[in-house]
């Protein structure tokens, strides 16, 4: 039912927003938190994003990190609007867990916005695992200034 309404919600997003001028590109790495309401494990988990965006698709890696445990996954989505964006775990690439430990393959609804001059990617996550749906959460990324 959460998921039905976080859909419900980001395509009425979609419609209000009207059209945006410019195009942002999404391009590159994104470090932040995901959090999770009632977390079984953490609340709050470190997530950093690679992301290569051409036209409205995107592709990349997600790596979430905890406690000596990671998953890094292949990640596949899609941007509208130039500011909303749709992205879904496709699979784990590698990872390392305690025993009786199973990743979430999770979908997020990402909105991009501009705060104090930084790029910043903010929304919600859902997620299931082979046994069971994951609790919900929330997401915020930073996008990394390359230096040389």
């Amino acid at each position: 039912m959460q998921t039905l309404l976080y859909h419900i919600l980001f395509v009425v997003m979609l419609f209000v927003s009207g059209e945006i001028v410019a195009q942002n590109n999404l391009s590159g790495t994104w470090e932040g938190t995901i959090e999770q309401t009632k977390g079984d494990l953490h609340s709050e988990f470190d997530l950093t994003m690679k992301i290569v965006q051409s036209g409205n698709e995107i592709i990349g890696r997600s790596t979430i990190q905890i406690d000596g445990m990671f998953v890094e996954m292949e990640i596949r989505g899609s941007v509208h609007s130039g500011v909303f964006t749709q992205i879904d775990d496709t699979r784990i690439i590698d990872s390392k867990e305690k025993d009786g430990i199973e990743w979430c393959d999770k979908s997020y609804q990402l909105v991009y916005k501009l705060k104090d001059k930084q790029k910043v990617l903010e929304g919600h996550w859902q997620g299931k695992t082979s046994f069971s749906t994951c609790t919900p959460g929330k997401i915020y990324l930073k996008k990394q200034v390359i230096r040389a």
